[in-house]
């Protein structure tokens, strides 16, 4: 400790304000609008991502850009995954593809509806055990948190009871809500929402806030639970690219929690969604081939044609129709490869770095 003369402490604070002044938020009439907000209440699509390849969310902030996302695994140089994504540009395609999923929904058949209602009854059913086999799983976490206190008050000391009293804490946390739910009364005449109902629920409900909101954010963690990201790229070259895979879980919009148990395996879908914009010759490349291959007409349009008709230059209609002989001859459907390995050559170098030391998490890959 030392002392520090308040006219000299007042100096360097003022020059530390100063040069620090760069790196604060603009905010909005001169305050700063997340002051007094916890990190965790972070827009759409923060703390939802996760990267594919280590398991490590993926944060704000990538690559010194405020609005996109890299993995945090990438940047403490355990993960070779340093490919970013735009967070407006995510929201934005993930919100198409679940308005396209939503829309996109069959209707319910009487066989449908009969399984559904047979479920129902089951889960009903099963209400009593479970709510005495919570109760007993509580009864006997609580002997074992009283046994460790007991422990402790005795003057003993150990690592091991220190770490097994916050996660004994926590599942006795999650067991007493469980058995709250199981002690509700089961509704009267439970019915279930039409296919039309229940889509008009899901848009009216993801419209209701705006996207930017915490409340939208609270919303579609309920329904997207976690995002998962893998690397691609362009088998013919090109940057490193995201594509996002997802459970869209519209069951659980559903305020019978009943309900949401008998409709969430119907109602679940798997989605993936390209979070990027693709360059031009993979852009247009379906339409000029539809183009070229078109049936019908006398005379098939020759190259200046097409891209007169898609606004492009002849050499971009070129460009476009090589990839697809490319793609033919070795005879795939996606031009985009996904990325298992660190990449021999292209920017993504994290895994050349001295600290490099790939650790993937347990739950690398799921969604």
């Amino acid at each position: 400790m030392a002392f520090i003369d308040p006219e000299r402490y007042d100096r360097v604070i003022a020059l530390l304000d100063e040069r620090n002044a760069k790196f604060a938020r603009n905010g909005s009439n001169g305050r700063d609008t997340r002051k007094n907000v916890s990190k965790k209440r972070t827009r759409f699509p923060g703390q939802m991502i996760v990267c594919g390849i280590c398991g490590r969310k993926y944060v704000f902030g990538g690559h010194g850009q405020k609005d996109h996302l890299m993995c945090d695994g990438a940047r403490s140089h355990v993960c070779w995954n340093g490919a970013s994504v735009d967070g407006p540009l995510t929201a934005e395609k993930i919100m198409a593809a679940v308005f396209q999923a939503v829309e996109a929904l069959p209707d319910f058949d009487d066989t449908f509806m009969a399984e559904v209602r047979q479920e129902i009854e089951n889960i009903e059913s099963r209400v009593p055990d479970e709510r005495i086999r919570c109760q007993q799983q509580i009864e006997k976490l609580e002997r074992e948190l009283d046994n460790l206190v007991n422990f402790i008050r005795e003057g003993n000391s150990s690592e091991t009871v220190q770490r097994e009293i916050p996660r004994i804490e926590s599942e006795l946390k999650d067991q007493r809500k469980c058995l709250k739910r199981l002690q509700k009364p089961a509704p009267v005449n439970l019915s279930i929402p039409s296919i039309e109902e229940l889509k008009s629920l899901a848009i009216g409900c993801l419209k209701e806030h705006a996207i930017e909101s915490w409340e939208f954010r609270t919303l579609i963690q309920k329904l997207i639970p976690k995002i998962a990201v893998y690397p691609h790229q362009l088998f013919d070259g090109g940057g490193f690219v995201l594509r996002a895979r997802f459970r869209l879980r519209l069951g659980d919009l559903l305020e019978s929690t009943i309900a949401q148990q008998a409709l969430s395996e119907p109602l679940e879908q798997r989605l993936q969604v390209d979070l990027f914009n693709p360059p031009q010759r993979e852009a247009f490349r379906r339409q000029i081939v539809d183009l070229r291959n078109r049936s019908g007409d006398e005379r098939k349009l020759t190259e200046k044609e097409i891209a007169g008709q898609l606004g492009l230059t002849v050499a971009a209609t070129q460009r476009a129709a090589a990839l697809q002989r490319s793609m033919d001859n070795i005879g795939i459907e996606d031009p985009y490869q996904p990325l298992t390995e660190p990449p021999a050559e292209g920017k993504l170098k994290r895994h050349l770095h001295p600290r490099y030391r790939f650790e993937p998490l347990p739950t690398a890959g799921e969604y």
